[in-house]
């Protein structure tokens, strides 16, 4: 067999084997894999609070706090590096969703299955809390 019929069988072949990876998993959530997806899916099945510091800025702002946790899944960011991830035994995490300009501090302690809202912020106003 010469390089080039070798080569076509060779292309079938992945071609088959893509087919059938992407119709055995293609309506996985690929992103629930990494660190992001993981910190986001544990704030969506926690119990969600906040202190006393965030429910002024709730009520400063105009949000609900009801909504709030549902805000946080759809287009929220992890920032990493202005996170305190290593801090025991809960992390303190920076969030942010960047079409309301929202920055969301988040104590999340995965022992309690608890997220203590900590902080919110958005871009243009000011809290007196």
């Amino acid at each position: 067999m010469n390089f080039w019929t070798r080569f076509k069988f060779f292309g079938i072949g992945l071609s088959l084997g893509t087919l059938v990876v992407f119709v055995m998993f293609g309506a996985r959530d690929w992103s629930s894999w990494t660190p992001e997806g993981r910190v986001l899916i544990t704030i969506k099945q926690a119990e969600f609070k906040a202190t006393e510091l965030a429910e002024c800025q709730i009520t400063c702002l105009g949000l609900e706090r009801d909504s709030i946790a549902k805000i946080l899944i759809r287009g929220a960011e992890v920032d990493f590096k202005n996170s305190e991830t290593q801090k025991k035994p809960c992390p303190i995490y920076d969030i942010t969703i960047a079409e309301a300009q929202v920055h969301y501090k988040l104590e999340m302690c995965e022992r309690d299955s608890l997220v203590n809202l900590m902080s919110i912020m958005q871009v243009g106003k000011t809290c007196d809390c």
